[in-house]
């Protein structure tokens, strides 16, 4: 995660000042305002505009954030990373939260939809599976690009008996040679428009479990067959 780098030398969970601090330019929702990180306030059964996730980052592209979280901070790194699908994600949120919350909004609808359920499994536990592919379109390396927050938070505490909720990503094989933050744009790009085809295709069968164990067996042989290991 090239974002985290940055906070490797704290010595204490970086604060939502120092989230914004970092974000890329032109970082913004899918309604055009800038993501900013906000401390979140109150409790959780709070009612009212300011409660409500999604739609607060649709509308005004604030992410409540809680102080000394890794679910939270895995976040912000994941909207650092990945802005445009973190956007897109949200778009979607936003409109089937429009479609099922009574209004005046004062709180979430009770119950999920089975869409609504597909985006929050990608979104926590989210991964891409990203092929390599040269000019005969053959496959040349398979690597795995967590992108659930959730999953990292899970790695963060030890706990690596876990599945992603995994999508296929095909890239060329110049990809490769892209360096990290350029690779991660890449997979931003080629992700958001994988998954605007699967939504509007409603193709959800193109997700399938992929464990944490299989995704370290890409990266050990991408590894080991590298020219300069």
């Amino acid at each position: 995660m090239p974002y985290a780098r940055m906070f490797s030398n704290y010595h204490n969970f970086p604060g939502v000042s120092d989230l914004n601090r970092s974000l890329p330019e032109k970082t913004t929702c899918w309604s055009g305002s800038s993501i900013q990180f906000v401390e979140q306030k109150g409790k959780r059964q709070d009612l009212g505009f300011d409660s409500l996730y999604e739609p607060r980052i649709f509308l005004k592209g604030e992410v409540k954030t809680r102080q000394e979280s890794w679910h939270d901070f895995f976040n912000a790194m994941i909207w650092h990373a990945f802005p445009l699908v973190k956007s897109y994600l949200n778009k979607n949120m936003f409109y089937l939260f429009d479609e099922n919350a009574k209004f005046p909004w004062v709180g979430p609808p009770k119950n999920r939809n089975s869409i609504q359920d597909i985006l929050t499994m990608f979104d926590e536990g989210g991964c891409f599976l990203v092929h390599v592919k040269n000019s005969c379109g053959d496959v040349t390396c398979t690597l795995p690009y967590l992108y659930g927050h959730g999953f990292y938070e899970r790695l963060a505490y030890g706990d690596k008996d876990l599945s992603a909720y995994t999508i296929n990503l095909n890239v060329q094989e110049n990809f490769l040679e892209l360096n990290d933050l350029e690779k991660l744009k890449t997979i931003d790009e080629v992700g958001k428009n994988k998954l605007q085809e699967v939504f509007i295709q409603k193709s959800f069968s193109e997700f399938y479990a992929l464990s944490y164990f299989k995704m370290k067996e890409f990266i050990d042989k991408h590894f080991f067959n590298f020219p300069n290991k």
